[in-house]
């Protein structure tokens, strides 16, 4: 099982006491904390102590099709879940013949995640590797991939349109 919570920011004192039994990465909306198993009853008695816990189903990989891709990649994004984003963007990226703008997308999407984790000095050199491998596969202008760098990215409507075509035709 895995449980997925988002906390705000000013309550993450005490999920930092379990920082080694679960992966934790910061949004806008809060903190957010993927917990695995094995987390033990002493772990959720200290969670119960945060208040605001909001639980988040774990994405699902195995329903998606071509009708419901879009859908589900866009609503992720929005969300900031940008590691489930990225998981379902394995399965075109391993379909298909030219793996170049899947890959350099799946790299701005784990850039986001570096982020989250605080891990800045990866998220400059993945962000970038992504924004590189995009433009050499699609010829597109760095303003058609992204609207900005900062947290969290933008992505164009442009590249939005490439990727879940390309996607689609690879599910």
């Amino acid at each position: 099982m895995r449980l997925i919570c988002g906390v705000p920011a000013a309550n993450t004192k005490a999920l930092l006491s379990l920082r080694s039994k679960f992966i934790c990465r910061r949004t806008t909306y809060g903190t957010e904390a993927d917990f695995f198993d094995g987390v033990t009853d002493v772990d959720f008695r200290t969670l119960s102590t945060i208040s605001l816990f909001t639980s988040y189903p774990e994405s699902e990989t195995q329903n998606l099709s071509r009708e419901n891709f879009s859908k589900k990649l866009l609503s992720l994004l929005e969300m900031e879940r940008f590691w489930e984003a990225h998981e379902i963007m394995e399965i075109p990226w391993r379909k298909c013949r030219d793996k170049s703008p899947i890959h350099g997308f799946i790299r701005i999407l784990v850039s986001q995640v570096k982020w989250q984790m605080k891990q800045e000095d990866l998220y400059d050199r993945v962000f970038e590797e992504g924004v590189r491998e995009i433009r050499n596969s699609l010829h597109l202008e760095y303003e058609d991939i992204v609207t900005g760098k900062e947290y969290p990215v933008k992505f164009s409507g442009r590249l939005l349109k490439e990727i879940i075509s390309i996607s689609e035709a690879n599910i």
